[in-house]
């Protein structure tokens, strides 16, 4: 039987091999790529030479000598391209300009509540990613990245009913992308971006498998299987926070169904409770800042969770067995190497931490849970421009109010587990700080400098799909 001559999508597919053997670091020279993506040396040098014409590869120093002449090493010139991204959350979005590799080039969180729709938001944004490309050759750009807290199907780009987004159902997002850029736009789920972020960050293996869980305002997951996000028939694998937890229909979602584990553990949820407790006298920290800013967010709650509040404590801990009761029925149905959270100000402190880790392996097989590792989100590259300071500027303020986010970081001790059998105040309540300077402090972190534990993260996610990106731009998708 006569074998199939190879298509345009079997050159795509060896491409972006090669593409990402090299950027990864796992394979430098043609034979290492050989050995690596099981190819033939001819069809590894073609595919090296597109590369090089594409200006992606291009020859460094020379590797070590197996005998013959010693092979010429290869790199990825991340520097080619720029990657505009945009991460959107209920009130506050993030944008940023990345290299081809995923470094940072330039950062901005801003507030802007996505219940603003569609077109105001995507004007904004158009705003922010002029601001991004300046001074930049607009030639560079390849590619447009947008992550949506809700629902996306994914092979249209479009998104499915999100219960927190009024008028974005069904708007094509990425044909309005595409055509305002004309570049490729990739839509997806932010929980899978950020997914995808942390396993490239951290280096998870291919045969690695992890759950990323955003548990901020709303709960979300991201599942990475074998170097590739699990998303399921229509792009809703890893939606969490509306799996129904509790048989109680007083506890009512902003989906508009009852018992939702994000209306008990989201972050809304948190700063709804909170608001009760402090009516009813039952948070002193909280109280102070009620009483100043008017509001409560789930910023603040971190912030007396770290300074010791009982209540804070309470909540936080509350939010940590509810969320690790459900992962531990993923982690038996999954088996994944490790869980992985971040998102929001609650996530990477300690006691949450401590609490799935805990609410997790008692409740999950032993086999499933022998070798888990539970752990906060790491932070990812920075590249920002040399010379140049990160712009002051915000969006609109929701509230009238600064979050602080950069504070809270600090305080609930960012990304980094802590070792284990410690805890990050080594076992004392940390001293609240005058009301006056914990809003200075504020004030002084919602800044165009990174203030969230998952920015970074959240830059650089979208990353990983350029190898389609790429091959765009050589072979068009069929």
């Amino acid at each position: 039987m006569p074998r199939r001559p190879p298509t345009a999508v079997d050159q795509y597919e060896a491409l972006a091999t090669v593409l990402r053997l090299v950027r990864r670091n796992r394979a430098r020279t043609r034979p290492e790529l050989g050995a690596a993506a099981l190819m033939g040396r001819t069809v590894i040098s073609q595919r090296v030479e597109e590369a090089m014409e594409l200006g992606l590869l291009e020859d460094a120093d020379t590797g070590p000598s197996s005998g013959g002449r010693a092979p010429r090493r290869l790199r990825f010139r991340s520097e080619e391209g720029l990657v505009l991204s945009a991460v959107l959350g209920a009130a506050a979005l993030d944008v940023a300009v990345t290299d081809l590799d995923g470094g940072v080039l330039e950062h901005r969180h801003l507030e802007w509540p996505v219940a603003r729709g569609p077109e105001e938001t995507l004007d904004f944004l158009d705003g922010q990613f002029a601001g991004l490309l300046k001074g930049c050759d607009a030639a560079r750009l390849w590619a447009v990245v947008i992550g949506l807290p809700g629902p996306v199907e994914f092979a249209t780009g479009r998104p499915s009913q999100p219960p927190i987004m009024p008028g974005w159902d069904g708007y094509d997002l990425r044909g309005r992308l595409q055509d305002r850029y004309g570049v490729p736009a990739w839509i997806d789920n932010d929980a899978n971006l950020l997914a995808l972020g942390e396993a490239w960050t951290t280096g998870l293996d291919d045969d690695r498998h992890m759950i990323y869980v955003k548990a901020g305002t709303g709960i979300g997951a991201g599942i990475v299987s074998g170097g590739r996000i699990h998303r399921g028939s229509k792009g809703s694998a890893g939606d969490i926070g509306h799996a129904r937890v509790l048989e109680d229909s007083s506890v009512m979602c902003r989906c508009g169904r009852t018992g939702c584990l994000e209306a008990l553990a989201g972050g809304w949820a948190l700063a709804r409770d909170a608001v009760t407790a402090v009516h009813e006298g039952r948070s002193r920290f909280l109280a102070d800042i009620h009483r100043a800013a008017g509001e409560i967010t789930p910023a603040d709650i971190g912030l007396g969770a770290a300074a010791g509040d009982p209540w804070c404590l309470t909540a936080v801990a509350r939010a940590g067995e509810r969320i690790g009761s459900l992962m531990a029925a993923l982690v038996n149905f999954y088996n994944p190497d490790c869980l992985v959270f971040g998102g929001g100000a609650v996530t990477g402190a300690d006691t949450f931490l401590r609490v799935v880790d805990h609410t997790v392996r008692s409740r999950a097989l032993p086999l499933a849970s022998a070798d888990l590792i539970v752990r906060a989100l790491r932070r990812g590259r920075d590249r920002r421009r040399r010379g140049r300071r990160p712009p002051r500027r915000r969006g609109t303020p929701v509230g009238g109010r600064p979050r602080g986010l950069g504070a809270v970081r600090k305080a609930v001790g960012g990304g980094a587990r802590p070792a284990r059998g410690r805890s990050l105040t080594h076992g004392r309540a940390l001293p609240p700080a005058p009301m006056d300077a914990r809003r200075a402090d504020a004030r002084r972190t919602d800044t165009g400098r990174v203030t969230h534990p998952s920015c970074l993260s959240r830059a650089q996610a979208p990353l990983e799909p350029l190898t389609y990106v790429c091959g765009m731009h050589k072979f068009p998708r069929q």
